[in-house]
């Protein structure tokens, strides 16, 4: 019982440590958590209007002749990569928090 008394002990005593160590960085953990939260938001929104959009333009498609159906492909196609582009980008960004993360939790 002692034992287990000693070390209990002793686990308190090491997460307080933790604690008292992470203290002066939780402010920047917490900003970096909204940071990560706002950018994923954006990466949703985002992938909604490019869902949106898409079936605007379907309905749009039945109504053209093919000239304007193959000029609007082609704008429909440079519009998803622009999309898959700031879905990287944003990608890319929470890679970033998360890395910082992981720094200021050494």
């Amino acid at each position: 019982m002692l034992r287990l008394k000693e070390n209990n002990a002793r686990l308190t005593s090491s997460y307080d440590e933790i604690v008292e160590r992470y203290r002066p960085y939780q402010d920047q953990i917490d900003n970096l958590e909204d940071l990560n939260h706002f950018l994923r938001n954006q990466t949703s929104s985002a992938q909604t209007e490019a869902q949106k959009l898409g079936e605007q333009y379907a309905k749009l498609l039945g109504h053209q002749n093919q000239k304007q159906k193959i000029h609007y492909v082609k704008k429909i196609k440079d519009e998803n990569a622009s999309m898959k582009q700031v879905g990287g980008q944003l990608r890319s960004g929470v890679y970033v928090l998360i890395m910082l993360f992981l720094i200021c939790r050494k």
